[in-house]
């Protein structure tokens, strides 16, 4: 599973927009909005322009040491579900994979 390194002010938000442009699914914080962050279960949802930024995201949030920690719990990594995962935090986010399971990191820096 690719997986952005978000780092502030780096371009994360044009990364984003990029890849919903490409109609990828995205694991990031904006997974969770609209009540998402209640759901039982692993699920892909589309959000309309009228919310946002139109997208497909997975239900959980990459981007706090909680919502990987749920995100691990409901099967992210093994479920295939994400086409890329953005978190600012690499180093708790390889606890969603495992061996069977990987992450490929990448970043943009300028």
């Amino acid at each position: 599973t690719p997986v952005y390194w978000h780092i502030p002010k780096a371009s994360g938000s044009s990364m984003k927009a990029y890849y919903a442009c490409m109609d990828l699914v995205l694991a990031t914080q904006s997974g969770i909005t609209q009540n998402h962050d209640q759901d039982e279960k692993l699920l892909v949802w589309k959000r309309s322009i009228e919310d946002g930024l139109p997208a497909k995201y997975v239900n959980v949030d990459a981007t706090t040491e909680e919502g990987i920690a749920r995100a691990k719990t409901l099967g992210l990594a093994k479920s295939g579900l994400a086409d890329v995962v953005f978190t600012p935090i690499p180093a708790v986010a390889t606890d969603m994979f495992d061996p069977k399971h990987h992450a490929r990191f990448f970043a943009l820096f300028r």
